[in-house]
């Protein structure tokens, strides 16, 4: 990620209009970047979230029917996951 480079003196009007141009469309794209990377990890959360929520549903109803047997343990920490 490119660092926040401030504004040098310019001698000119039209120098320091090309620099406040240049920092807008610098500061645009790291917006972008960084709107585009939370994006990303939102999605993933989403996804993470309703697998969590199918698995305990499923494992609620194998787990009330005696199917899982010994592993009955795993819907507690489960469920707690998807509630977190």
């Amino acid at each position: 990620m490119e660092r926040y480079n401030p504004l040098s003196p310019a001698e000119t009007l039209e120098e320091r209009k090309q620099q406040a141009l240049h920092q807008c469309d610098h500061l645009i794209k790291d917006f972008a970047k960084r709107a585009d990377r939370h994006k990303v990890r939102y999605k993933r959360l989403q996804v993470t979230s309703i697998m969590l929520a199918v698995c305990t549903t499923s494992l609620s109803a194998l787990s009330a029917s005696k199917v899982l047997g010994q592993l009955d343990w795993i819907v507690p920490p489960i469920s707690g996951l998807a509630t977190l």
